[in-house]
Order: structure tokens, then C-alpha cells, then sequence
């Protein structure tokens, strides 16, 4: 992590286990061309999901390995 250069682990409960984690998943952050798509793709933005007039907010949980 330190010879990427990347900052992650600087974030209070982010080790480099962690950090090394997301680095692999995301691979080149370049490809994302804004924060919103990075977290869309990481299913963190909320989605309207809505059937007969009822809906309810959720996230999306595209890009999540479950």
C-alpha cells in the first residue's frame, strides 16, 4: 500500500488489510470519472424501488459480492 501511494488507511478503522481490499475490488479508481459513480457502483446510492403507489428507498447492492 505504501509503494501505491494510497492514502486509505489513513481513515479511522481502515487497515492495510482493508485498504488492500478495496484496492482490488475498485482496481484503476481512474475509470470512474466522479465519487457518485464510484459509490453507485459500489451499491452505496439509494434507488426508489415502488409498486402500486407504495415504494420505499433502498440501496442499489450492484457491485457487492454477497
Amino acid at each position: 500500500m505504501q509503494k501505491l501511494d494510497f492514502k486509505l488507511n489513513t481513515f479511522t478503522g481502515i487497515d492495510d488489510v482493508t485498504a488492500s481490499a478495496i484496492v482490488a475490488e475498485i482496481g484503476d479508481i481512474s475509470r470512474f470519472t466522479s465519487a457518485d459513480k464510484l459509490a453507485k457502483y459500489a451499491g452505496l446510492t439509494p434507488s426508489q424501488m415502488s409498486s402500486g403507489g407504495r415504494g420505499k428507498t433502498v440501496t442499489t447492492g450492484k457491485g457487492i459480492e454477497r
